[in-house]
């Protein structure tokens, strides 16, 4: 109890804004901390399931490395509950066409124990995982032991600071390097053929008199007049 008070007290702000903006869907139900929640959105006959868990919850301080931070299969088992589900997350994702898991940190910022759990108890449950933090724009997808790809969505921010540092696991500056500022546009689609996503990256870029626009991100396969990928199988 009084570690979860503590979380809490942490995200007072985030939760405040959370529980009044007129942007939040309705039927979306919270987790376990501020952050956590799953969402099903129907379009066309169509039932897309949006999960959202909270990465942060270890990241205290400014000085922390990649694999420092944890999360667990619990942060949505509340909102399963909520929900009026018999079971865990991958009852609730069995119950849609197509689920997407969005969390601020990659894979890569969880401890080693808390990625083989993220893989095992919540990874396999989505169509795909979408995520920031890193301050650069990628679609990376994997495969293990033959199976299926499993597709992960990076997207840098449109607004922030112009640099940032990256950390040790002591607290020493290993690098500082610019962020890139942008975004990127995914169209999910879902046929009797299985579930796509194609993106639309655009990234912020100086122009030779200083002013800056947005354009098409080329370190992506574009194979289009608009500048998108070809449809990426993700279920």
């Amino acid at each position: 109890k009084q570690s979860l008070d503590f979380v809490s007290d942490r995200f007072a702000a985030f939760k405040s804004w959370w529980e009044k903006t007129e942007r939040r869907p309705r039927g979306v139900v919270n987790g376990l901390f501020s952050g956590d929640f799953l969402y099903t959105h129907v379009v066309g006959g169509l039932k897309v399931g949006v999960a959202g868990m909270n990465t942060a919850i270890l990241q205290l301080r400014e000085k922390m490395a990649a694999g420092s931070l944890h999360v667990h299969a619990q942060q949505l088992l509340k909102a399963c509950q909520g929900a009026g589900i018999d079971g865990d997350i991958g009852a609730w994702s069995a119950r849609h066409h197509m689920t997407i898991l969005i969390t601020h940190h990659p894979r890569t910022w969880l401890t080693p124990e808390a990625r083989d759990h993220f893989s095992e108890r919540i990874e396999r449950h989505f169509s795909a995982h979408m995520y920031g933090h890193m301050h650069e724009a990628l679609a990376d997808g994997h495969s293990r032991g033959g199976s299926s790809i499993r597709y992960s969505f990076q997207a840098p921010s449109l607004f922030g600071l112009k640099e940032h540092r990256v950390y040790s696991k002591t607290g020493e500056i290993v690098r500082q390097q610019d962020r890139r500022q942008g975004y990127v546009i995914y169209e999910l689609s879902c046929t009797g053929d299985g579930a796509t996503v194609r993106c639309w990256p655009r990234r912020g870029e100086r122009t030779q008199d200083k002013a800056w626009r947005l354009t098409s991100d080329s370190t992506y396969h574009l194979v289009d007049d608009l500048a998108g990928t070809e449809p990426l199988p993700v279920g």
